[in-house]
């Protein structure tokens, strides 16, 4: 996966990343690795994955926005 944003092909979710984080979720949660003495370092890194999807989203989204702005500005200018 080149490109963790970009739509995932043959997937139940919309972009590749999330595939990723909600493997790298159920992973930890399966019952062949977790512990149950060390519950909340797994509730600790779940928390952990999920709040660096979502910086990562945010990051991208307005990268993309601010791209599409820039694009479309550009655009205009050369009707004027």
């Amino acid at each position: 996966m080149e490109n963790f944003f970009e739509k995932s092909t043959g997937s139940n979710y919309n972009l590749a990343c999330t595939e990723v984080v909600m493997t790298s979720i159920q992973k930890c949660w399966d019952p062949s690795i977790f512990i149950a003495a060390l519950t909340h370092r797994f509730w600790k890194m779940t928390l952990q994955i999920l709040a660096r999807y979502s910086k990562a989203a945010g990051v991208s989204i307005l990268t993309k926005v601010n791209a599409n702005e820039s694009s479309a500005s550009s655009t205009e200018m050369r009707y004027r």
